[in-house]
This record gives structure tokens, sequence and C-alpha cells, in this order.
């Protein structure tokens, strides 16, 4: 399949681009931290020949569709291709936004503000969370509360996960809040960490679709490990979010896992140091 993904890097069409970066971002929950080199190599060879045709700037004679793509493409290989001349570029484009909005396209805004943040440190997130709080629009509101989710360093993964349990984030976000970082590498030992020790309390505070959505994310626990601590976590605390809602959770957890356990050693030598791929 990624050898097959080569044969698209031509295709201009968004239709074709959603497929590829939506297994793109499934197979970047798999890759493991020594073959991370090898797979933003990868993810640049793809992205280069689009990037260079779509550029930075959007065009009055652009739709919509391609005008999401480029952003779309630019978040991924900014974040998970972990590109740094795009990260650069991010960020200057972002100060440029910051004075003057009319000059950047808003379907790059969200990109450009993970991307920051992706690469940012105390004093972005402080900026970040500043913005959440002083936020004029509902849009800009939830563009820098996720934003927070994309730092990377401990302490601020650990400062948004106690900032969903206090008044600064809404009940109706918290949860989201923390299933956002639950989907990411980074964050996700420590939210499900966060959760189990505070269950009561989450669990008194979020409404039940609140909750329902957080759980949606248990498929990124894609371990034998993770997966055996989430049952056990499930059965301990009694937890039944409704019909069979928790059932087929765990069923895409099941898949999750059987993928991970199928495919990790195929990934493993695919992006093994040294290897090329076509």
């Amino acid at each position: 399949y990624l050898d097959l993904t080569a044969q698209f890097v031509r295709d201009r069409s968004p239709h074709v681009w959603s497929i590829l970066l939506s297994s793109f971002e499934r197979i970047d929950t798999l890759v493991e931290s020594r073959n991370r080199p090898a797979f933003e190599t990868f993810l640049r060879g793809r992205f280069e020949a689009i990037l260079a045709d779509l550029g930075w700037t959007s065009h009055p004679d652009e739709d919509d569709l391609t005008r999401e793509l480029r952003a779309d493409l630019i978040g991924t290989l900014g974040i998970i291709g972990n590109d740094a001349g795009i990260q650069s570029t991010a960020r200057a484009r972002y100060a440029e936004y910051l004075q003057r909005p009319e000059t950047v396209d808003p379907n790059l805004v969200p990109a450009l503000i993970n991307i920051v943040a992706f690469t940012g440190e105390e004093s972005d997130y402080q900026d970040f969370f500043n913005r959440f709080r002083q936020a004029r629009t509902p849009q800009e509101e939830r563009r820098y509360l996720f934003g927070l989710t994309a730092f990377r360093a401990p302490s601020l993964v650990a400062r948004t996960l106690a900032h969903t349990l206090r008044d600064e984030i809404r009940t109706q976000d918290g949860a989201a809040v923390i299933g956002a970082l639950l989907s990411t590498r980074h964050g996700r030992d420590r939210a499900w960490t966060f959760v189990k020790e505070h269950w009561k309390t989450i669990e008194q505070r979020f409404p039940a679709n609140g909750l329902r959505r957080l759980f949606g994310h248990l498929p990124v626990l894609s371990t034998t490990t993770l997966e055996r601590d989430v049952h056990q976590f499930l059965k301990r605390q009694r937890i039944d979010l409704g019909g069979k809602v928790l059932a087929q959770y765990l069923e895409q957890l099941r898949v999750a896992v059987t993928f991970r356990e199928r495919e990790g050693t195929a990934l493993r030598a695919y992006f093994s140091p040294g290897r090329q791929s076509t």
C-alpha cells in the first residue's frame, strides 16, 4: 500500500488526497520512534509535488476543496511529517495572520495554529491560553482551545488536562479536550492515566454525550497492554454508555490492536534505517 501511494503524487483530486491523508494519519499511530525519521522522509516525498503546485497562497479561482486540501497537506506535513521548513513558514504566516488577518486564507489558520503549538514552548502556550480566554468569536475560542492539545511538552500536556477539571474550560468542551489529547502520540499515555486517576470527577463533571465522545477515542490505545488495561478499567468502574456504544468502541479497539499486531513487523521493516522506499 505504501508503495502504491507513490502513483498518486501527481494527482490533484482533493477526494483522492483526503483518503491518502486519512490513511497516513492512521499509519502514523503505528510508527515506532526509531522509524519516525524514515516515515517523515517518506511523507515529504509524497507531498513535495502537490505542495509545490499549490503553494501557500490561495487564488481567487480556486474552489473550497482545493483551499481545504492545501491546509490539510500543510497541517499533516508540519505535524506528522515534522517538516522544519513547513514549521518555519507556518510560524511566519501565523505572525502575519496576527498582524493582518485578511492576508491569510481562513482555511489555513487552524493548520498554522496547530503547527505553532506543535513546535511551541511555554511562552506560546501562555499566549494561546490567553487568546482562548479572550476570544471574540466562538470559532476563535475553539481554535485556540484545541490548539492547546498540540503542545508536546509533558508539563504543558499535564496543564491542559488539569484545565479540563476547572472552570476555565466549559464542561461541554472538557471531555473533548481530553479526547483530543488521547488521540495524540505525545498525549495518549498521559491522557489515559489522567482519565483513570480522575474518573470519579470526570464522570460527575461531564455530560453523558461528552463521555461518549471521550471513549470514542479508545481505539488509539492500540497495544495489547493498553487494551487489557482498558477492559480492566471499564469492568472495575462498571461504565455504561448506553446501548451498544461501548461495545462498538471496544470492537474498534480490537480491530486496531489486531492491525498493529498483523502489520507491525512489516511497517518496521519498511521504515527501517537505510531502506529506500519507492
